[in-house]
């Protein structure tokens, strides 16, 4: 398999393979790769998710009339991540966002008025009506991942808990998706049935927000003694990730680049 070097603007992650487990049921297939265990819970949002985008083109200093403009505080698994916003006074400049409000600023889109729609009537494998839950709500997956040692590819497959739209795949040029084997181009309007494996694999960025898309909320795995949790925040495009309940690392999902 080959294999390229990791973007010089990637953080490392405190644990190489997490990010791509946000697929939920994984196969792994990428020859020479390691393979993480099965997941023990993967939770899926009912509700399609709208992740904001959040730009992977930051800057080190704020232009001159850019002023702290409001902060966020996501309170997950007994810790808390913050982002901090700052604005212009031109309502046409964009915002910037800082993770953990520190290090480089980021450009962010707002999410949209469409944000929060419950999904389509549809049951799940035991008969409950979605669309009568909250969008709070979710639904149970298994998982396992695979990635290359230098994190940069990832192959992630979710065998989906109830039928959704599938993410248009068009803006993420690294990407490829097979749904049940086949290979397939989905356009924001692909519905596909419960029980479908839809595996996503390529750059290992992409394929953690696509998976992220498609609803991945959270999931938790072992490895070995170790207890791994990975958390979503869909407002933001981040996640969190813990390590026998504590937290070592929070990291923003950017937005495929011609977004």
């Amino acid at each position: 398999m080959a294999l390229r070097p990791p973007s010089a603007r990637r953080r490392p992650l405190a644990l190489g393979a997490t990010v791509l487990a946000l697929g939920a049921l994984t196969l792994p297939v990428l020859s020479g790769c390691s393979t993480l265990p099965y997941v023990l819970h993967a939770a899926v949002s009912i509700c399609k998710p709208l992740l904001t985008a959040i730009l992977d083109d930051p800057v080190d200093t704020l232009p001159p009339q850019y002023r702290f403009c409001g902060s966020h505080e996501w309170r997950v698994r007994g810790a808390q991540v913050r982002f901090c916003l700052y604005c212009s006074p031109d309502a046409a400049d964009p915002v910037y966002i800082q993770l953990d409000c520190e290090g480089k600023f980021h450009p962010l889109k707002p999410r949209t008025a469409d944000d929060g729609h419950p999904a389509e009537p549809t049951l799940d494998a035991g008969g409950l009506i979605i669309d009568k839950l909250s969008c709070e709500e979710h639904l149970l997956a298994i998982a396992q991942a695979s990635a290359d040692e230098f994190r940069s590819r990832a192959d992630a497959t979710i065998v989906l808990p109830n039928d959704r739209v599938l993410p248009d795949v068009t803006p993420y040029d690294g990407i490829r998706v097979h749904i049940d084997g086949a290979s397939a181009l989905p356009d924001g309007k692909t519905e596909v049935g419960a029980g479908a494996a839809v595996r996503v694999f390529g750059d290992f960025d992409q394929v953690a927000r696509y998976a992220a898309e498609l609803g991945v909320r959270s999931l938790e795995f072992r490895d070995g003694n170790d207890a791994w949790s990975v958390e979503v925040n869909h407002q933001y495009a981040a996640i969190a990730i813990f390590r026998n309940a504590q937290l070592v690392e929070t990291r923003f999902l950017f937005a495929p680049a011609d977004r």
